[in-house]
């Protein structure tokens, strides 16, 4: 059984111009008088606009413990993914983690001493990265897969090569 919404009023039979459905076990149908899902809406879209504070507009996510662990919304023409580390893509193209000024294609700040970028095989053993040192110069690693870093070139201290010929 289900509850059908359209011009002609409510039913609970079927209706020529039904533009929404509540089934039996909650789910809303928005375009389909059959719903998937709590909320399916086909043959549409949803639009939610933020006020001028941001505030509204935003689909905030929560865990099976009722823990916010993320926001998605719009903030003045860009789209932002939040969650401890804030994840922005700007309206030029811009990503940024750890920042909401990304400056370039790909902008990782640093929280400090540690590797803000690291690149990982598909073992998950690290290959190449970015370093923060604890001076807060940068250093550019590259492993040997099996997780030992054989190249560091540091931007404020001593430079190695471990491994392979120079030359």
């Amino acid at each position: 059984a289900r509850i059908n919404f359209g011009f002609g009023g409510i039913s609970s039979g079927e209706q020529a111009n039904t533009v929404m459905t509540v089934s039996q076990s909650g789910e809303v149908g928005i375009g389909t008088n059959t719903p998937d899902e709590s909320l399916d809406v086909e043959n549409g879209n949803i639009r939610l606009k933020s006020n001028a504070d941001g505030s509204t507009g935003i689909v905030r996510l929560y865990d099976a413990s009722n823990t916010e662990s993320g926001q998605v919304y719009p903030s003045a023409g860009d789209l932002r993914i939040y969650s401890a580390k804030d994840v922005l893509f700007n309206q030029v193209g811009n990503v940024g983690i750890g920042t909401t000024n990304p400056t370039g294609k790909l902008t990782v700040k640093s929280a400090g001493s540690g590797v803000p970028l690291r690149v990982i095989n598909s073992s998950d053993q690290f290959i190449g990265g970015v370093i923060e040192t604890g001076t807060g110069s940068g250093q550019l690693s590259a492993g040997d897969g099996t997780g030992t870093t054989t190249i560091a070139l540091n931007g404020g201290g001593d430079s190695w090569l471990t491994s392979g010929n120079v030359g």
